[in-house]
């Protein structure tokens, strides 16, 4: 397990499954299995993926089913798109098997950042985007 802040002694602070913590974890454990070649930091990099993408795609509220987010969900939309590009980064096989969760996040990502084809800024305070 990994956490996001600890102690001194190393203890961790907050419990809770973090999308940034879960993503440096995921990414170590690919680059392990990259750089041993020892298929259990893979399998365990999958396994810890799987269950953030599943957070992710379950969080149409805020209501994350445990899941502590330390950004704004595209945020964490961008630190799910990072660990699945580091998985593929080093076999390419993969891209195939993770085909619809990249479409997935993809559609998500850009619901934040445009509307009608036209890529949306800022959101102001009365409701109204600005567009660029």
């Amino acid at each position: 397990r990994c956490y996001h802040t600890v102690t001194r002694e190393g203890k961790p602070i907050s419990v809770k499954p973090n999308v940034k913590t879960e993503g440096f974890f995921v990414m170590a454990l690919f680059e392990l299995h990259f750089a041993t070649k020892q298929s259990n930091y893979l399998a365990k990099g999958e396994s810890v993926l799987k269950s953030v993408l599943a957070w992710i795609k379950d969080s149409g509220t805020n209501n994350r089913n445990g899941l502590e987010s330390t950004d704004s969900t595209l945020g964490d939309l961008g630190d799910v798109l990072r660990m699945l590009l580091a998985i593929c980064e080093h076999n390419p096989a993969k891209l195939r098997q993770h085909k619809e969760d990249f479409t997935w996040l993809i559609k998500r990502i850009l619901q934040h950042v445009q509307r009608e084809n036209t890529v949306v800024l800022e959101t102001v305070s009365q409701g109204k985007e600005v567009t660029g």
